[in-house]
């Protein structure tokens, strides 16, 4: 069996202990529980920081070499197929970098969620069940046994700023091999992993003075664009001397510390003539800033004039529409008001053909019309309608 506590870079003893285990290969014990879908967050801008996103492949077992597995989403799925026409998705599959997985792990950036493998649980006949209320997790059985719990993990979290809870997924050993044994596979733990680990003198040898290693292994179980090591400044007691440019956009640092058993008062002559060549080297970078600045400026003004000519040009164009409109619509309930009027002042020519308690009777409802339907001269109207340039003056 493939030692990979032995084969990592770092010396296992002075890995944290979640690393550790993650590298530490699972044994054949029926009682063990596999964890085989793991996401980690703890204290995210502190000094105890700890994350860890874990998903297992299954890969063919052929007697080949471990190949390395892309993850860096943490998730078997990100997102959703975009769709420009029927069919599109015809060919999706998803996968961990081409291989099959244990847990089906989907995420959008804001929310996740997690389920057992249609064909882990469907080979091996488990039941699933849902259990708790603001907590529910998923627990999948075998009753033909029965055998209560062989998989079991979080339904769903949420991620905004920071996870709204730790997941874990963990499976019966034995089901989780017999199930690799039927189609031929082997568990693989795929994870990133970040942590802020204790200084040791081990792990500053391992970095021999540098403040970025690359531990990268070409080729081999282990790489990744993250997988790096930086070193963290930390309270020593000894004296720390630090000299700054305090002019805007003028990037100039130095500092001189105290070594272990030295005294930084034999460093004073050559810092006296680091800080003298750096006033003139200050100047250089505070001229070149400001011609920075002003050429900033410039383009700033004509950004905002663009914007001001773009929006003046925008609210033209919308009160000569509105205006237009408005004028529009009054013509039309003018030229509807005088059909109206015409039609009632036939109607009262015709009243002299009926007798006087008829005409009485038909007079007041056509008041009553005149009255319903006086909606003002057109005079009345143009008034009350504005101009383009009135609506831009408002």
């Amino acid at each position: 069996m493939f030692d990979y506590l032995r084969d990592f870079p770092i010396p296992a003893e002075l890995l944290p202990r979640r690393l550790h285990d993650l590298l530490t290969a699972v044994g054949t014990g029926h009682g063990v529980r596999v964890d085989v879908c793991q996401t980690y967050d703890h204290d995210p801008h502190g000094p105890n920081r700890e994350y860890l996103h874990m998903l297992m492949a299954a890969v063919d077992d052929d007697g080949q070499a471990l190949p390395f597995i892309d993850n860096s989403e943490g998730v078997v799925a990100h997102s959703v197929p975009v769709l420009r026409e029927k069919g599109a998705s015809r060919n999706y599959s998803p996968s961990l970098d081409g291989h099959d997985y244990i847990i089906a792990a989907w995420g959008s950036g804001s929310f996740y969620s997690y389920n057992l493998a249609e064909k882990v649980w469907m080979m091996l006949g488990l039941t699933p069940r849902c259990i708790g209320n603001d907590t529910q997790r998923l627990v999948y059985d075998d009753l033909g046994v029965p055998e209560i719990a062989v998989a079991e993990g979080e339904v769903s979290g949420r991620y905004h700023w920071e996870s709204s809870r730790d997941i874990k997924w963990s499976m019966s050993n034995e089901y989780l091999r017999k199930y690799l044994w039927m189609r031929g596979k082997r568990g693989v733990r795929v994870f990133f992993y970040e942590a802020v680990v204790e200084d040791r003198r081990e792990l500053r040898d391992l970095m021999d003075g540098e403040q970025y290693v690359d531990i990268n292994q070409e080729g081999g179980w282990y790489s990744a664009d993250h997988t790096w090591t930086t070193a963290i400044d930390f309270p020593t007691g000894r004296i720390c001397l630090q000299a700054y440019s305090p002019y805007p956009d003028t990037d100039w640092i130095r500092n001189w510390k105290e070594a272990k058993g030295e005294n930084l008062t034999k460093l004073i002559p050559s810092i006296v003539r680091e800080l003298a060549q750096g006033a003139t080297e200050i100047a250089r970078l505070v001229a070149e800033a400001e011609v920075r600045a002003e050429a900033q400026r410039r383009e700033w003004e004509v950004e905002r004039q663009k914007r001001l000519k773009e929006e003046a040009e925008r609210r033209a164009a919308t009160a000569l529409k509105e205006s237009k409109a408005d004028l529009l619509q009054f013509i039309a309930r003018w030229a509807e008001a005088r059909n109206i009027e015409q039609f009632l002042a036939d109607v009262e020519k015709d009243l002299s053909k009926f007798d006087p308690a008829v005409r009485e009777t038909l007079s007041d409802r056509l008041r009553a019309a005149r009255e319903l339907f006086d909606e003002g001269s057109a005079l009345e109207h143009l008034k009350r309608w504005k101009t383009p340039q009135e609506r831009l003056e408002e």
